[in-house]
């Protein structure tokens, strides 16, 4: 069996900055996913504490049916769907094992020159564990059970979602954080190799950026339009679109946001 080598460190350092971007993407689609569904229970919880039948109860349903129109976000129409916490834990795992590609291309720095985290081995066994579920209790699972740290737990205090709970909980500011001193230490590490590291907001298409029309132009990632409910009336919904594939949903919606006047 032939051994497997180590790629050159400047190879892992270009992989570092593609897992830093792609982890960076992952955090802000769990955060977005996590607001979803505190919203849907704040919604959940609102239904459930006015639907009883006393007359204010009644009387606060009635208000509400009558000032707002369907669909419209200031009546608690949110639903915690099954489909919305299998998102919310995917995306959440999706996460940690981006920040351990990114952990795995920092290991080819210098220890003086490495960015870390305050908690950065726990992420790591979580990935363990997320990657191994099928392993009922594992090494790191019992290593994180000993530490007393839920990886399935996602908390939200200080107006900031939080890996875990209890004191050993980590705060996606500090992954934030840690994620942009990593692509600095990154960049500079392939700048002292002598590559030259471009911007991530030039063109990756030679000569794009050589060409003077038009000035006005978009520099951005690659994400599905969001549609608010305040900007959305549900009626605008072509008929049968209940029917639709969820493809074909999702195709309208971003021709909706995109200004567009139908989708085939």
């Amino acid at each position: 069996m032939v051994k497997s080598q180590p790629i050159p460190d400047e190879d892992a350092w270009w992989n570092g900055l593609m897992w830093v971007d792609g982890a960076r993407m992952q955090a802000r689609r769990f955060e977005d996913v996590l607001n979803e569904w505190l919203d849907a229970e704040y919604d959940t919880k609102h239904r459930h504490r006015n639907s009883g039948d006393d007359d204010i109860e009644r009387g606060w349903r009635d208000e509400t049916d009558r000032n707002y129109r369907p669909y419209d976000s200031r009546r608690p129409i949110r639903v915690v769907t099954v489909a919305l916490a299998m998102q919310l834990a995917v995306d959440l795992r999706f996460l940690i094992v981006a920040c351990n590609h990114v952990m795995t291309a920092l290991k080819r720095i210098p220890a003086d020159a490495r960015p870390t985290m305050s908690g950065q081995e726990l992420l790591h066994l979580m990935r363990n564990v997320s990657e191994h579920w099928e392993e009922a209790a594992g090494p790191s699972a019992t290593k994180l059970a000993l530490a007393n740290v839920d990886h399935t737990t996602i908390t939200f205090s200080g107006n900031q979602a939080w890996i875990g709970d209890g004191r050993d909980a980590i705060p996606m500011s500090r992954v934030h954080d840690w994620l942009e001193r990593s692509r600095e230490a990154l960049v500079a590490a392939l700048a002292g190799a002598g590559h030259d590291v471009p911007d991530e907001t030039e063109s990756n298409y030679a000569g794009d950026d050589e060409l003077e029309w038009p000035l006005d132009r978009l520099r951005y990632h690659w994400a599905l339009p969001h549609i608010e409910l305040e900007e959305w009336d549900g009626a605008r919904f072509p008929p049968g679109a209940p029917n639709w594939s969820a493809r074909k949903q999702i195709g309208w919606l971003r021709a909706q946001a995109s200004g567009a006047t139908h989708t085939n």
